[in-house]
């Protein structure tokens, strides 16, 4: 018994890491939804919004789900952004499959990630 609970951990990590796994999850979820409200903005706007409070959205996808602190966002071109966030855990130490880690890969700590796109084409490159 004491080995199989041994093996699940190595295999899923702490519950503190499985926490944290979620939390990153949901950051990069929010980043997702940010960059898809963006790009809709930019769609119907042809201008990218001058800050996240301007999106029309429900919810919090615009602040971490633990701290409350939004998200950094920054115009850096005329259809460039970047959007930022705090992660607990490398997105490489969660078993991320390879559509998640494509564009949204992320080291622990603090990370941004450069969007840019006109009309319906985007594309999503990861800051180092």
């Amino acid at each position: 018994m004491l080995a199989a609970v041994v093996a699940g951990l190595s295999l899923l990590g702490s519950p503190e890491h499985q926490r944290a796994v979620r939390l990153d999850d949901q950051r990069v979820s929010n980043l997702r939804t940010l960059s898809t409200l963006i790009g809709i903005e930019l769609d119907r706007k042809k201008t990218l919004p001058s800050s996240l409070a301007s999106l029309d959205m429900g919810g919090n996808a615009s602040r971490d789900p633990v701290t409350g602190v939004p998200y950094r966002y920054e115009v850096i071109g005329k259809n460039a952004f970047r959007l930022c966030a705090t992660f607990d855990a490398a997105s490489e130490d969660e078993g991320r499959t390879p559509r998640a880690a494509n564009a949204w890969v992320h080291a622990a700590g603090h990370q941004c990630f450069t969007r840019s796109g006109e009309s319906d084409h985007y594309v999503e490159y990861a800051d180092p």
